[in-house]
């Protein structure tokens, strides 16, 4: 199920931060930082044996938490385990919904449906952000979406899952071609995409230059591992003064059809994209 062509895809706080299940002290951390959504993870940062702990753990800090300017996110484990269907009832039991349920490793449109599906069946309204981290999503991704009869509110791209998968490393041609799929197969179903977390803590630079690549690319926010990274990426993702005027002569040059703007040829083409910063600005 897509949405209409009148929906704004950027419609998504732009800076997600994961933070482990089992660390409940610090589930207020995005609150602090900046970041707009907080994701309580109980898939990879979790170890086997504390995944019951961090589960008890995320649903009481659901039933407690104080419902702010900071959405939270839940990723569970994959719902075709038993650790994931466990993590799928205990919400649906707790009676609580997160703002989003992030899914990892979504292959089929029936892995979305079963999510969105059991916590409607509890009365629970959460928007089910999928994760695309293996060659056969990225293969697929169109055929998902598609044929998914719940509403997905977000893509995420998966970059270490999705290496794995294909045995490569960071940087390769591969993982890039997977990474423009999931955007094109987003862009034609007009669904925001979150890109994947820079996992090198220490490298500040390597950081600016990761997402200043995930802004022009399309993307509509992105993941972090770490406070630190939160301030940048909202500070990348939120257009400056002068992008705004630019944003803002384009769109209202290309009303009146092809203009100039900066000596540039601009035209509605070139307006989509300026209507994209001015909603980012809106945020």
């Amino acid at each position: 199920m897509t949405p209409t062509e009148d929906d704004d895809t950027t419609a998504i706080p732009t800076a997600w931060l994961f933070t482990p299940g089992t660390d409940p002290e610090h589930f207020d951390v995005a609150a602090r930082c900046g970041a707009g959504v907080a994701i309580l993870d109980l898939e990879d940062a979790v170890a086997k044996d504390h995944k019951d702990r961090a589960r008890d753990s995320v649903i009481e800090h659901l039933k407690t938490r104080d419902v702010g300017d900071v959405r939270c996110a839940v990723r569970i484990n994959p719902p075709n385990t038993v650790t994931g269907l466990r993590d799928l009832l205990a919400l649906a039991d707790s009676g609580v919904a997160p703002d989003y349920v992030v899914v990892p490793k979504v292959d089929a449109a029936a892995t979305v449906d079963i999510v969105a599906e059991v916590l409607a069946d509890a009365g629970l309204v959460t928007g089910v952000v999928a994760m695309i981290e293996t060659a056969f999503a990225a293969t697929t991704l169109h055929t998902i979406i598609q044929d998914a009869r719940s509403p997905i509110a977000a893509l995420m791209y998966g970059a270490a899952d999705m290496a794995g998968d294909l045995g490569a490393e960071t940087g390769t041609a591969v993982l890039a071609q997977a990474r423009s799929a999931c955007l094109l197969a987003a862009a034609a179903a007009r669904i925001p995409v979150i890109d994947t977390p820079f996992f090198d803590i220490g490298d500040a630079a390597g950081l600016g230059i990761d997402i200043a690549d995930a802004v022009r690319s399309g993307f509509s926010a992105k993941a972090a591992v770490h406070p630190a990274q939160i301030a940048p990426i909202v500070e990348r993702f939120t257009p400056s003064a002068d992008q705004i005027d630019w944003a803002t002569n384009v769109v209202d040059t290309a009303t009146g059809g092809v203009g100039t703007v900066d000596g540039q040829m601009v035209d509605e083409a070139i307006a989509r994209r300026a209507r994209r910063i001015l909603a980012r600005a809106r945020r």
